[in-house]
């Protein structure tokens, strides 16, 4: 390829030292921009550099299509329509399953976290319901408690009454005793001096 106006841009050198004259607002580099190698010049544009990210292989054919193109504008609406087009589609389809296949295991993940909260929620009910008959269990606890209480405060009373009745009878024992050697003596005295009659 020899000078002139090759892909369209006048002042070209051969395709070994590309020098672009395309205006920084029309998406190449500055005018005088050498760029190394056998890149073209709109290989820095957004749009190549775009479809390069998502197909490499697409550069070779958009240098292929240059020779067509005799306008920036022109040159990028045919790369989409007529060269890129099938790659782009074909990116996007890979892009679209990608994301189909992430959606799936996000709703997978979703499904499993649903699942969980719906395991937490029923632990939740049934913890409540636990401390709902700890707290009956509780308090019928502290009901049998106060009656134990009670029982115990009966039973010591009672006790202390039946220490007093022991001690009143042993006090009555020993004044029955007592009673009766008086009697017994008596007696004795009465059937000496009957004796001595």
């Amino acid at each position: 390829m020899g000078r002139g106006e090759p892909n369209g841009f006048e002042g070209f050198g051969p395709p070994t030292n590309w020098w672009c004259k395309i205006k920084a607002e029309e998406g190449g580099g500055r005018q005088g921009t050498k760029i190394p190698g056998s890149s073209p010049c709109w290989a820095r544009a957004p749009l190549a550099v775009e479809l390069r990210r998502r197909r490499p292989q697409g550069g070779a054919r958009l240098a292929a299509q240059g020779t067509q193109c005799r306008d920036w504008a022109l040159y990028g609406t045919m790369c989409l329509t007529d060269d890129a087009g099938p790659l782009t589609r074909s990116a996007h389809a890979g892009e679209v399953s990608e994301l189909k296949r992430q959606l799936a295991v996000l709703q997978a993940a979703a499904r499993r976290d649903a699942d969980a909260l719906c395991a937490l929620e029923v632990e939740r009910h049934r913890w409540h319901t636990n401390q709902s008959d700890t707290s009956r269990l509780q308090e019928e606890v502290d009901a049998l408690q106060k009656r134990f209480d009670t029982c115990l405060e009966v039973l010591g009373a009672r006790n202390e009454l039946i220490e007093e009745m022991e001690m009143d009878t042993r006090e009555m024992k020993t004044a029955y005793k007592e009673q009766i050697s008086l009697l017994a003596a008596q007696v004795e005295e009465l059937q000496s001096g009957r004796e001595a009659k």
